[in-house]
């Protein structure tokens, strides 16, 4: 029984590891491009990176409160409560993130001054990636709630898939949009935030997509999960 269970565990857990893996990496890539660009745009994403992640850290809660939820609603045996919790995560994300896509854009250089003590053209090319990227809160924040989802329902291999084809995008797309192709003037910093905000936007959508399909599979059919596996 115990070996079975940690098989279970591991079938759960080692997926979800590799799916939060995925976007550092990417993150480590962009650094490597940055640096070709020259050390001011390294510096303006090295601040605007920093100031990113402090931002989304905050909305951790999504996730995780969802994947409690909808587990806590199936191991009831309702199943359209456990709908109606991920609709809700998926609005609710879809609220804060255009909510704080707008904050953003108007505060970056307040932020790039004040709270990253950024001067020059660090603030400045730090500032513009951070409205960048932050165009995408919204389906970053999505990509959360749907996470959540497939955790509280035990099955962490979607949300794999899409992190692992996000994150080949954005490998691909940003050095194309950075350096230029075929004689195309390159993007510079701008172009790594459109590749990462890109694949941010098809993956949220993707995510949505396969979760909403889940979600209604599971009304149709009227059938709540067996306890096995949620104690």
């Amino acid at each position: 029984m115990s070996s079975f269970r940690d098989r279970e565990i591991a079938s759960l857990a080692g997926p979800a590891l590799f799916t939060l893996a995925a976007p550092p990496l990417v993150a480590l890539f962009d650094v490597f491009i940055a640096g070709r660009l020259g050390t001011g745009q390294q510096a303006g994403l090295a601040v605007g990176v920093a100031m990113l992640g402090f931002l989304l850290f905050s909305t951790n809660f999504l996730e995780y409160g969802t994947t409690a939820v909808v587990a806590q609603r199936l191991g009831a045996g309702d199943v359209r409560g456990a709908k109606r919790a991920g609709a809700a995560a998926a609005g609710a994300a879809v609220a804060i993130g255009v909510v704080m896509s707008i904050v953003v854009w108007l505060a970056a250089d307040w932020l790039m001054s004040a709270v990253m003590r950024a001067e020059g053209a660090t603030a400045s090319e730090g500032a513009e990636y951070l409205r960048l990227r932050m165009t995408s809160a919204a389906p970053f924040l999505l990509l959360r709630a749907g996470n959540g989802w497939f955790r509280g329902r035990g099955n962490t291999l979607p949300p794999l898939a899409v992190s692992l084809a996000m994150s080949g995008l954005s490998v691909i797309a940003a050095p194309i949009l950075a350096f230029g192709l075929d004689g195309l003037d390159g993007l510079g910093l701008r172009g790594i935030a459109i590749a990462a905000a890109g694949a941010e936007f098809l993956g949220a959508l993707a995510l949505f997509s396969l979760s909403w399909r889940d979600g209604q599979r599971l009304v149709n059919s009227e059938t709540a999960p067996s306890a096995h596996g949620w104690g």
